[in-house]
């Protein structure tokens, strides 16, 4: 199943990766740093519990879940209006400042704002200024579905067994034992391309303090007989970090380098099996 939205730092590309290396078998599937979903929603577990510390995007997933036809209908009214109106950036922006002024209202109509930036602003990226506030500009395009219906039905009945949680990564920690726990934080900056840290998610930020902090509740998983995966630039502070782990270099694609001879590098998905 695709992913809903577009999201910085996507998984698509290593999801035959992922696959190669899951465990036999895993009681249940935890992920709390979920972006655009692509391992969950391609794994498709019977039990899951993810996150995200950005609560609107939780907002869209939990939506989709719960009003999906409520979501498409707004949706179809959002698209039908980008297609008709002389002027579909000034449209675009419009909804940018109605989106930036019901945040954390949690509506269907909130989540189906939150799919149409997604799908019409520049290069499908999630920014927010020191407020909080979405500020990406608008990508240009005249036309262009921002859905298709059956897809978010399909993927509303795939959500039916998912409970979404907002906040920080560390409630992960409580897994039960023998699960399988997906992590996919933001990444450890390359020096030489500026969008593999790309952190701007929100106001917040992540540094390699943190980074750090999950290097400590993976170990702590570890001991629980967890099954972990996490994926990562592939750094020399990152490949010191998890030294006493497996690690599996991959090549990727890199959907928002600003340099688009730059949107090619390597990646590690780590292990602790």
């Amino acid at each position: 199943m695709k992913p809903v939205i577009k999201w910085a730092g996507g998984k698509g590309s290593v999801l035959p990766y992922i696959r190669n290396i899951l465990p036999d078998t895993y009681t249940k599937y935890y992920e709390p740093f979920i972006g655009g979903g692509a391992v969950l929603l391609d794994l498709n577990p019977t039990s899951a519990i993810v996150g995200d510390i950005n609560h609107e995007l939780i907002r869209v997933y939990e939506n989709i879940r719960d009003n999906v036809e409520g979501v498409i209908n707004y949706l179809s009214i959002l698209d039908q209006e980008h297609e008709a109106v002389k002027d579909p950036k000034a449209f675009y922006y419009r909804i940018r400042k109605d989106f930036n002024c019901s945040l954390e209202a949690g509506t269907e109509t909130q989540a189906a704002r939150f799919i149409y930036l997604n799908k019409h602003c520049f290069n499908g990226l999630y920014r927010v200024n020191k407020d909080g506030e979405f500020n990406v500009p608008f990508n240009g395009k005249l036309t262009g579905s921002s859905f298709d219906p059956e897809h978010l039905r399909a993927v509303s009945k795939q959500l039916q067994n998912v409970k979404f949680i907002w906040g920080d990564f560390t409630w992960v920690q409580n897994a039960e034992e023998g699960s399988l726990v997906y992590l996919d934080p933001p990444y450890d900056p390359d020096e030489d391309i500026k969008t593999d840290g790309f952190v701007g998610y929100q106001k917040a930020g992540w540094t390699r303090e943190d980074t750090e902090r999950l290097k400590l509740i993976c170990d702590n998983l570890t001991k629980k007989n967890c099954k972990v995966i996490i994926s990562n630039n592939d750094t020399a502070f990152i490949r010191e970090l998890f030294k006493d782990y497996n690690i599996h270099e991959v090549e990727v694609k890199r959907s928002i380098n600003r340099d688009g001879n730059k949107r090619k590098g390597k990646e590690v998905i780590i292990t602790n099996y």
